[in-house]
């Protein structure tokens, strides 16, 4: 078992096991926004989904098939409901969560599909593709995508976020710089600063915040509404893969084509961790919702294939509910104790240093 320093603290990132089961290498991974499912995309074409039980660990669920290329693209609505997932093949589908049902099937794509993203709520998925197009899918009432919705941008996609700014997507391409856009195309905002294509993007939990990967080996932190660089990240030795923040918006986790998995602290802009996980391309990785843990997709040499897994000591504290009673009714009336819930033990750790611009998480 591999265990890695975090900073000056006592405890440690361990590898905790692999999810075996693929029979190819792991190329996407995501956890569901409540953290109870976890999916991995393999080069096998199939989608293995798992619940989380409570202490984080994951149990296998299912396998999604129908997929004719690897699985690069996953994500589910908040709802946990619907599971989408993109692919080589070009295709999009979506399936119902809770019985692995096929419910839509899209193939208007030229290209590999990149991104994919369901709205807040729960009525549109979003992809993004190598043949330089987004589209909207309406999940709601499926027979509504017999027509169309796409917009042509141009040059290969490589990831999409969806703007606070209603009906505008931010976009990764293999442009050096990224940019903010609305349906029509119009460009809002530009994000110039990387020397390379831009691989992977990812929004602050207070959407303040846009973090970017590049090729150019560096990740960068903006600010979204001036288009400025905030602070820029160096230590990959090649090029960046994925970033997420994490659900306290504390963390960044990113990957990279040689393999490498780092933890970085926002706030002191400095890595935490440097993990070389069971591959030798560390293709995407997530955080679990409360941060227990992280699960790792990466090219795999065999003969077992599946998510690496990871335990970590930024895990947030439940939230804690006390009872008080009501004073003009003498009711009962539950209050979160809001001091237990903004802490994690890795703050408890670093003597609770925080950064307060960033707080919640969103994609």
């Amino acid at each position: 078992m591999s265990a890695i320093r975090v900073m000056a603290q006592d405890t440690a990132v361990n590898f905790s096991q692999n999810l075996t089961g693929h029979t190819a290498a792991v190329e996407s991974v995501a956890y569901s926004k409540d953290g109870k499912y976890l999916a991995s995309g393999s080069w096998d074409n199939t989608v293995r989904v798992y619940t989380v039980d409570s202490n984080g660990y994951p149990k296998f669920l299912r396998t999604l098939t129908g997929h004719m290329g690897a699985v690069t693209a996953i994500a589910f609505n908040s709802a946990s409901t619907l599971i989408a997932t993109g692919s080589k093949d070009f295709t999009v589908r979506v399936y119902d969560l809770t019985t692995g049902a096929l419910v839509f099937a899209a193939r208007d794509n030229k290209e590999t599909i990149s991104s994919l993203a369901f709205d807040t709520e729960n009525k549109f998925l979003f992809s993004g593709s190598f043949d330089g197009t987004i589209r909207a899918y309406d999940v709601v009432n499926f027979e509504n995508n017999r027509t169309e919705k796409s917009i042509p941008y141009g040059v290969k996609i490589n990831d999409i976020l969806l703007s606070s700014a209603k009906g505008s997507f931010i976009v990764a391409s293999s442009k050096t710089s990224f940019e903010q856009v609305n349906g029509k195309k119009q460009v809002m905002r530009t994000f110039s600063g990387h020397t390379a294509g831009v691989n992977s993007l990812d929004l602050s939990p207070n959407k303040k915040i846009i973090a970017s990967g590049s090729d150019d080996k560096t990740i960068i932190l903006w600010d979204v509404l001036t288009a400025k660089e905030i602070k820029r990240l160096k230590g990959h030795g090649w090029k960046v893969t994925s970033v997420q923040f994490s659900t306290d918006g504390k963390y960044l986790l990113s990957t990279c084509n040689n393999g490498e998995v780092k933890l970085w602290d926002i706030e002191a802009g400095k890595c935490m961790t440097n993990i070389q996980p069971m591959g030798n391309n560390a293709r995407m990785a997530a955080f679990s919702s409360d941060q227990s843990q992280i699960a790792v997709a990466s090219l795999q040499n065999g003969p077992m294939f599946g998510v690496s897994m990871y335990t970590t000591p930024i895990k947030i504290k439940p939230v804690v509910k006390k009872v008080v009673k009501n004073a003009k009714d003498g009711k009962d009336v539950k209050v979160s104790d809001s001091k237990t819930s903004q802490k994690s033990n890795s703050n408890e750790a670093l003597k609770n240093k925080s950064n307060p611009a960033v707080n919640k998480k969103q994609k």
